[in-house]
């Protein structure tokens, strides 16, 4: 279970409580029970001892003359007086007073640990940062690092001041400005971009900080190696957060390098946000008050760790193909290169693949399924069909347009897998860019356009006229299907002609 710093301090605290009550509890048993030192006079004088120890009554005022014994003659006028005696409610109340006491000047002297103060000196900036979030998190407020100052003297221009201030610090802006600022930033990315806002777009829940000109802020200045606060300002012009309510401020939502190595390792797995927070919160104890962040802290974490593995998703590729390439020397694969060094497309075909073509690379199929991956790129396998009727993969592509330039470039990496076997046969849809690539790339293949392509496109263009014209689709279809087969008898014909004219009538 981890432990903030305050919650060691607020420990501590209670621990010398303690201790200064046990002490005080000791001492009362001592005057419960005192030590005789001196001698009843009479009968009744040990009785009314007797009756005193039973009754737990105490003499709380004494002579300070030490008592000596009585002569015979008896009692002198002093000893007949009565004594002021406290009973053990009255005990009870005074250490409980007395605990309250001392509870409030051991905590106030344990926070005026955390206050800081001028010409205080740290060892580090960061040092100075976490003194400063430690008595933000004691009074309830978040900092921020505002400002720092670099020496022009310095020829490595050396940070000589920083400045942590209240994050609430700035200047106060209404609603008005900020809805003026939103629209401006839309118009910048309208014209960047090119592209129209859109109609209709879904409210994001936000927490902005709303900004009331705090001046709250620590000075350190940089002397000798060592951090000097030189400034400082402790007062505020905002209501501090409440004790329930200080865990979630800004710069207290700490999360520990274990607690982010297990978001990442769950969010590899797939494993919902609540299911996460649920776990974490277990790490921590069970509680959900002892989690100082949110689920939507957790959130935040994640997509972080999803960008992080989206802007180095190419170094992760790179990875991998070399190391396909080191468990199996025939794997082979090669990138396009654009402006910018950017990837453009990529290929690639195992050992297997490889065998397959050649055995059965003389019929190949190439066709791209348009954008249905996460990156909407286009992706291009190239298929074939085994002896028992099975589909096989020789190769896969991604490439980054379906223009001529690309699908060139793949043609000619997919001959140089194939150690410059060509296919006799290539079937493909009816891009463009691929009836403009293989002649180039192929020059002495037969080309053709798929037959579920031409259906398609068959239907998407007479829809309206198949459903007009009776029987138009059936013989569409049936001449398609059968224009490579052997022509029916004059029976054959005949028989369906009647057969269609028995249905119009």
């Amino acid at each position: 279970m981890w432990i903030s710093y305050s919650s060691l301090i607020a420990l501590i605290t209670t621990t010398i409580i303690i201790i200064q009550n046990i002490t005080k509890i000791i001492q009362a048993i001592k005057m419960l029970h005192p030590k005789k030192n001196y001698k009843p006079t009479s009968i009744a004088d040990e009785a009314d001892d007797e009756i005193s120890e039973n009754e737990n009554i105490i003499p709380v005022e004494a002579s300070d003359e030490p008592i000596n014994d009585v002569d015979k003659d008896g009692p002198t006028s002093e000893e007949e007086e009565e004594v002021e005696l406290l009973t053990a409610e009255d005990i009870r109340i005074f250490l409980q007073n007395d605990s309250v006491i001392a509870a409030q000047s051991c905590s106030q002297e344990a926070q005026s640990h955390h206050v800081p103060t001028m010409n205080m000196i740290f060892d580090t900036d960061d040092e100075a940062y976490k003194f400063y979030n430690d008595y933000s998190l004691i009074c309830g407020f978040s900092i921020m690092r505002s400002t720092m100052y670099n020496s022009r003297k310095s020829v490595e221009k050396l940070t000589t001041t920083r400045t942590f201030q209240c994050n609430r610090g700035g200047k106060p802006v209404d609603e008005e400005e900020l809805e003026r600022r939103k629209k401006q930033k839309q118009l910048k990315k309208q014209q960047r971009t090119g592209k129209p806002p859109p109609k209709t777009t879904r409210k994001r829940k936000r927490n902005p900080i709303q900004h009331t000109g705090c001046l709250a802020k620590m000075v350190i200045t940089l002397k000798d190696d060592k951090w000097v606060v030189t400034g400082i300002d402790l007062q505020h012009n905002h209501e501090l957060s409440p004790e329930d309510e200080k865990k979630f401020l800004r710069s207290h939502k700490q999360m520990t390098p274990d607690e982010k190595l297990f978001i990442r390792t769950f969010t590899s797995v797939k494993m919902p946000t609540r299911k996460i927070m649920d776990v974490l919160t277990y790490l921590r104890g069970g509680k959900p008050k002892d989690v100082p962040y949110d689920k939507k802290y957790v959130s935040n974490v994640r997509t972080a760790i999803r960008n992080e593995k989206k802007e180095n998703d190419m170094t992760q590729v790179l990875a991998y193909f070399r190391k396909r390439q080191s468990e199996d020397p025939n794997f082979y694969y090669n990138f396009k290169l654009g402006d910018g060094n950017k990837v453009e497309c990529i290929f690639w075909s195992d050992s297997y693949s490889r065998r397959m073509y050649e055995l059965y690379g003389d019929c190949t199929s190439f066709d791209t399924t348009y954008k249905t991956n996460r990156y909407n790129l286009p992706f291009a396998p190239f298929v074939g069909v085994t002896d028992h009727g099975q589909n096989c993969l020789f190769a896969c592509a991604i490439v980054n347009n379906e223009q001529a330039e690309s699908f060139a470039w793949l043609f000619k990496e997919f001959l140089e897998c194939m150690c410059g076997k060509a296919p006799a046969t290539i079937i493909t849809d009816q891009d463009a860019g691929m009836g403009l690539a293989i002649p180039e790339v192929f020059p002495n293949i037969i080309h053709r356009n798929c037959f579920w392509h031409i259906t398609s496109k068959a239907e998407e263009k007479c829809g309206s006229s198949f459903n007009r014209i009776p029987f138009f689709h059936a013989d569409f279809s049936d001449i398609l299907r059968s224009s490579g087969k052997k022509a029916p008898s004059m029976k054959t014909t005949e028989k369906k002609k009647t057969q269609q004219n028995a249905q119009k009538e």
